[in-house]
C-alpha cells in the first residue's frame, strides 16, 4: 500500500516538474520573441542606409553635363549647386532639371540696373542684358569670371575683308578666306547645320582645341543685340556645318586661324 502511495507521489513530483519545466521554457521563447524586432530593425538599418547612399548615387548619375570650365566644380548634394574646392556656389540646376544656371555673385548684383536679365548667345556663353537687350556682363568660363562688356561704339572697327559681308552688328572678322586651317577657342561652341542660333540645328558640340577647315565665305547673321559670322566649316571627320566666330554680344572671339 504504501508502495503505491509512493509511486503515486513519485509521478506527481514529475508531473510538476515537467509543468515547471515548460513554463519555463514558454518564458524563454517569449522572451525570445520580444527581442527580434528590436535586432531586426538593428539589423535592417545598415541596409537602408546602403540603399539611400545608392539612391543618392543614382540621382547624381541623372544630372546633366557639367559645365566645361577652367576650374573644377563639385556638386554640392545640400545645397543642389555646383561649387569650387572652396565652397562658392557659381550654378544651380535650371527648373526642368536638364541643365545649369549661373549663379550671379553678390557684387555683380549690386551693379546691376533694374529689369536685368540672363541669356544665352549662339554659342551658349551666358550673358547678363539690360532691360533692353543691351550686354552687361558675359561668363567667362576658364576663370568663372563676369566680364563686363565693351559697348559697340567703343569697339575699333578693323578693316573690311575683301569676300566677307557687311556684318556691322558683329565683331570684326579675323578670318580672311577658305581653305585656311581654325581652330576653337575659349569655350565649346556648337556645330550647326544653318548659320543661325536660337534653333534646333545642332550637330555636335566642338570643344577648345578641335581643328576645322573653312569651306565656305561667312553669313551675316544678327542675334539679340548684335550679329554673327557664320563659317562654314569641315572636321578632320568630314563633317561639315556652320560655327560661328565669335559671340555676338560679347568680345569672345570662338575661332581663330593657325598654321
Amino acid at each position: 500500500m504504501r508502495t503505491k502511495c509512493d509511486a503515486k507521489l513519485y509521478d506527481f513530483f514529475k508531473l510538476i516538474v515537467t509543468l515547471i519545466l515548460l513554463v519555463v521554457l514558454l518564458m524563454l521563447l517569449s522572451n525570445r520573441i520580444g527581442i527580434q524586432p528590436t535586432a531586426y530593425k538593428e539589423d535592417t538599418q545598415p541596409v537602408l542606409e546602403d540603399r539611400e547612399v545608392e539612391e543618392q548615387s543614382a540621382a547624381e548619375l541623372h544630372l546633366p553635363p557639367l559645365p566645361e570650365t577652367g576650374i573644377a566644380l563639385e556638386y554640392d548634394q545640400t545645397s543642389g549647386n555646383l561649387i569650387t574646392i572652396s565652397g562658392t556656389p557659381h550654378f544651380e540646376l535650371n527648373t526642368a532639371g536638364d541643365g545649369w544656371l549661373p549663379i550671379l555673385p553678390d557684387e555683380l548684383l549690386a551693379q546691376l540696373p533694374s529689369g536685368f536679365r540672363m541669356t544665352q548667345d549662339e554659342s551658349n556663353i551666358w550673358a547678363v542684358v539690360d532691360s533692353n537687350g543691351s550686354p552687361l556682363f558675359s561668363l567667362e568660363y576658364e576663370t568663372l569670371q563676369w566680364m563686363p562688356i565693351a559697348s559697340k561704339a567703343s569697339i575699333a572697327q578693323e578693316p573690311t575683308i575683301v569676300g566677307v559681308p557687311d556684318c556691322p552688328k558683329a565683331k570684326p572678322a579675323r578670318i580672311s578666306a577658305t581653305g585656311v586651317k581654325v581652330r576653337v577657342v575659349n569655350a565649346l561652341i556648337p556645330l550647326r547645320s544653318s548659320p543661325q542660333a536660337g534653333l534646333n540645328n545642332i550637330l555636335r558640340d566642338l570643344p577648345i582645341g578641335t581643328e576645322l577647315e573653312v569651306i565656305a565665305m561667312p553669313v551675316c547673321t544678327e542675334y539679340l543685340d548684335g550679329a554673327n559670322l557664320w563659317w562654314q566649316v569641315r572636321l578632320l571627320n568630314g563633317l561639315s556645318g556652320w560655327a560661328a566666330e565669335g559671340s555676338a554680344i560679347s568680345p569672345t572671339y570662338y575661332l581663330e586661324v593657325f598654321e
